[in-house]
């Protein structure tokens, strides 16, 4: 599972297949995704704060969610999340996270 976050730049999150993949599982099927996200994520080195909008897909780039972290949920995307959201396939996603990776 990777988790990408943006604010101010973006930061992608491998997530821990045993640590913070498996919560954020649960809350996909059955609640908050990004309360998960916040409190299993490493919050210093990801620098998740305030105001912030992630993404979280599966490491093929199949998007399994998406929404702000904190601050307005019903607010729009930012705009550098727009790309990720709809006009990228799967297949987009996943080369650029192994991209960004490396």
């Amino acid at each position: 599972m990777k988790i990408k976050v943006f604010e101010v730049g973006e930061t992608l999150i491998g997530a821990d297949p045993d640590y913070v993949e498996a919560p954020i599982r649960a809350a996909l099927a059955d609640g908050d995704v990004a309360d998960a996200i916040i409190d299993y994520t490493d919050a210093e080195r990801s620098n998740i704060s305030c105001d912030e909008y992630a993404i979280a897909c599966e490491d093929d780039g199949v998007l399994l969610w998406h929404g702000w972290l904190t601050g307005d949920p019903a607010a729009p995307p930012p705009p550098q999340a727009q790309a990720w959201l709809t006009g990228m396939s799967a297949k987009d996603r996943a080369a650029a996270f192994e991209k960004e990776a490396r």
